[in-house]
């Protein structure tokens, strides 16, 4: 009876219940089916059932296959269970083995594997997380395909790229965003459809899609009932535009089993190779790199070789530890009511650590728009995301700032509230740089004087200052709006009440371009009081910093230039009143990003008389305390983070800086008129001596509180009398603190401030001097114990001398 065959599908171990005809055999046939061939037999093994029973497939199986049952139904036999080794080994043609459960390949029948012409199927869904893949690769040449479908295949690509004529491509995902976008505001270009967003019918009539893309083995290739809703929009989507269907060459036989005839002409199989990664040759090269995720397995590899711009739009991400599911979906783009189904069709496919998946991912990601970038294809995001890759590119398309099609090399984001004073003349520095390709994004932050309205009537006389009008909500809220809206290449900032000076763009700018791939670049910045004049300070590190050395504030924000997807990473802290840019910039470099130097001034900060690092000092250094908490706390569940920096800085790091922060405070009291310390300053200073082992204070630093005390040049005779003004007050801060060993340091210092230099200078080489003698006279004295000991004359004038240096005798 089975001689006819030239193939058998055995399926494997025996039907023991109703249940496994109505879901593992119904479901065997789904796959089988879609590489059935007439000379093809079906096999199954039970004593319990002598033939077949006419009972319907599982509620959240696809209601074809009972149409494949009664196609296959005469090759389809039962045999009694101890036969099975019998009839399989008997068999000469080529034989199957489909095993339901996994448990009955690696045990009783894992010897029949071995068998000759014999291949194995792993179709157990209850255990086998990619069954579904495995099987629908049995009906394709292993996923390879042949080479006549090869050929066929890319030469329908080959056409469809022909037809396309625009360089900018639309690539959707189908997050909760996706509902946000205004399809009738976006640019002419080609929008390529995703997954399951074909069941919208509203946007899929804005789109007209010549492309649809979807990769998923059961999703869209399945057998549930969910899959086949998806088919089914799908045969709709193809007919009523005319859309291409590209996907896995590993779902090739189940498209062309399911979907009409008609439409096989629109089918587009792709091959996966798992030995490469991007491919940005396809499809002279046809074949796509192997990922988990559509995005960057499809949409990516395919809109980079179809245009020079890629829109991205709906890819969501999720909040860090919403570990529940990949991420959420818009209920706008999905079959919400056949979740359930798709859930009892592959309860394996659900077990996984969706952490791991979406770290990968987001890895990926990284990588792959990274090197689109660098082919010179321009990739932005229209909506928000959790993912940093995606977020970083992120360009809100809102009211005046829509992004323009030629973008800028720079952008600008300066945030103003009531600095009519000033901000036509910061304006002014910036328009008279050399490089001219910028845009200035200008936030208004509420303001209640003239500053909009300056604002405006410069963007009238240059089109490159954009203008943002938004309510109260400070500094952060502003600048996180500019970042939203910036369309730059790149992305530095600016205080409305700062003069940029010459050539700083242009030295930031080619400082950049010279680092290596992932870092932002800072310069120096210079400080200046109210009325513009130098007060003899710059500040700025002169090394590479990576995030372990951000227990500092090594750089000024408006310093830093950055390439964009790297600069809206992340957003500035809402809520937090002072340090709120350098918990911004540590948070960027936490990604691994490292910023190096120009050994350039790129930047002014003005010291206000009112400002918060003036007569708010005490404040402020007290917040920035808080942020060093921030700074040194651990996010071991931060799965955009690298592995290495969700540890927060060390503790002693962040105590040592604290201690150096009080003790300025207490400097800069003492010179605001403060005549006795703060008894609690002083226990917090004493608190962290005794946690750190080293601490460095510099009188340049003492210097410089001054200088912002007084607003007055460093070196000036006019700083120096106001500080011998302040002597008696200083002294008594030095005295307040005598027996801190790690601060004698600091209590020298302000014996230097003071012009006390030689004294502590002498005062330090006695005490090193006599240390130097001590240690030589106990040297000698030892060695003449060492000599006498023995000796019975001198042996006790020995020994006092060994007790004396606190020596014990051998």
């Amino acid at each position: 009876m089975l001689s006819r065959y030239r193939k058998i599908i055995f399926v494997l171990p025996e039907i023991v219940s109703v249940g496994n005809i109505e879901d593992d055999f119904y479901r065997m046939l789904y796959f089988a089916g879609a590489a059935d061939e007439p000379d093809t037999g079906y096999v199954l093994f039970s004593d319990l059932m002598p033939e077949i029973p006419q009972v319907d497939c599982s509620p959240y199986l696809d209601g074809q296959v009972i149409q494949v049952r009664r196609k296959l139904e005469e090759r389809t036999h039962i045999f009694k269970t101890g036969q099975i080794a019998e009839t399989v080994k008997s068999f000469g043609g080529e034989k199957v083995l489909w095993f339901w459960d996994e448990k009955s390949r690696l045990g009783e029948y894992r010897s029949l594997a071995t068998e000759r012409d014999t291949r194995s199927v792993r179709a157990d869904h209850r255990t086998v997380q990619h069954a579904a893949s495995l099987c629908l690769k049995f009906s394709s040449n292993d996923g390879k395909g042949t080479q006549e479908q090869l050929n066929l295949s890319k030469g329908r690509f080959e056409k469809l790229r022909a037809s396309i004529d625009t360089d900018n491509i639309y690539i959707f995902g189908t997050g909760t965003s996706l509902g946000s976008v205004d399809f009738d505001r976006l640019d002419d270009g080609e929008f390529i459809a995703t997954n399951s967003m074909i069941r919208n019918r509203e946007v899929l009539e804005k789109m007209a899609p010549r492309i649809i893309v979807a990769s998923d083995p059961i999703f869209h290739a399945g057998p549930s009932t969910y899959a086949a809703r998806f088919r089914q929009d799908l045969i709709d989507a193809m007919r009523t535009y005319g859309s291409c269907y590209i996907f896995p060459m590993r779902d090739y036989g189940a498209y062309c089993a399911y979907l009409p005839e008609d439409l096989h002409e629109k089918l587009i199989p792709v091959p996966i190779s798992s030995s490469h990664g991007m491919n940005l040759r396809f499809p002279e090269d046809f074949f796509v790199g192997a990922t988990s995720n559509v995005m960057t397995l499809f949409l990516l590899p395919l809109a980079a070789s179809l245009g020079k711009r890629i829109t991205l739009a709906g890819f969501d991400g999720r909040p860090i530890g919403n570990n529940e599911y990949f991420w959420s979906h818009s209920k706008a783009f999905q079959y919400d009511a056949e979740m359930g189904a798709i859930q009892d069709a592959h309860p394996a496919f659900f077990g996984i650590d969706y952490d791991e998946y979406y770290e990968i991912h987001c890895r990926t990601l990284k990588t792959y728009l990274g090197e689109i970038e660098n082919a010179g294809i321009e990739v932005s995001s229209i909506t928000d995301s959790f993912i940093p890759a995606i977020k970083g590119r992120y360009v809100a398309r809102i009211g005046e700032v829509a992004a323009s099609p030629a973008r800028p090399l720079v952008s600008i984001i300066m945030p103003a509230f009531n600095v009519e004073q000033y901000i036509r003349s910061t304006i002014e520095t910036i328009r008279s740089q050399s490089l001219k390709d910028f845009e200035i994004v200008c936030v208004d932050d509420g303001s209640t004087d003239n500053t909009l309205e300056i604002v405006r009537e410069l963007s009238r006389q240059d089109i490159r200052i954009k203008v943002i009008e938004g309510q109260r909500q400070g500094v952060s809220g502003a600048r996180n709006a500019g970042l939203e809206r910036a369309n730059g290449k790149y992305i530095c900032f600016a205080d409305a009440d700062d003069p940029m000076p010459a050539e700083s763009l242009a030295v930031r700018v080619a400082g950049l371009e010279q680092a290596e791939d992932g870092c932002i670049c800072f310069g120096r910045t210079e400080i200046i009081g109210d009325d513009g004049r130098k007060l003899g300070i710059e500040f700025g590190a002169r090394s590479e910093i990576g995030f372990e050395g951000m227990f500092d504030s090594r750089f000024h924000l408006n310093s830093v230039i950055g390439p964009a997807h790297i600069m809206k990473m992340e957003r500035f802290p809402l809520g937090v009143q002072y340090g709120e840019d350098w918990l911004y910039l540590a948070s960027v470099m936490r990604h691994g990003v490292k910023a190096v130097p120009v050994e350039r001034v790129v930047a002014t900060y003005r010291w206000h008389s009112d400002s918060a690092t003036g007569s708010a000092f005490r404040r402020h250094s007290m917040g920035l305390l808080e942020v060093l908490d921030v700074l040194g706390k651990d996010e071991p569940s931060n799965i955009h983070l690298p592995w290495k920096y969700r540890l927060g800085l060390a503790g002693e790091r962040i105590s040592a800086e604290k201690l150096r922060r009080l003790s300025l405070l207490a400097i800069y009291e003492a010179l605001k008129g403060r005549e006795v310390p703060d008894p609690r300053l002083l226990d917090q200073i004493r608190l962290y001596s005794g946690r750190v082992k080293k601490v460095e204070f510099s009188v340049r630093s003492f210097e410089a509180i001054a200088a912002r005390v007084f607003l007055l040049p460093v070196g000036s005779g006019e700083l120096k009398s106001a500080i011998r003004g302040r002597s008696e007050a200083l002294m008594l801060v030095q005295k307040e603190l005598p027996s801190i060993t790690i601060l004698a340091n600091f209590r020298n210092e302000i014996l230097k401030l003071l012009g006390l230099k030689m004294e502590a200078n002498s005062e330090g080489r006695t005490g090193r001097t006599k240390k130097k003698l001590a240690k030589k006279a106990h040297n000698w004295l030892l060695r003449i114990h060492r000599a006498t000991r023995d000796k019975p004359l001198v042996s006790r004038i020995s020994n006092e001398l060994a007790r004396l240096y606190d020596r014990h005798l051998a």
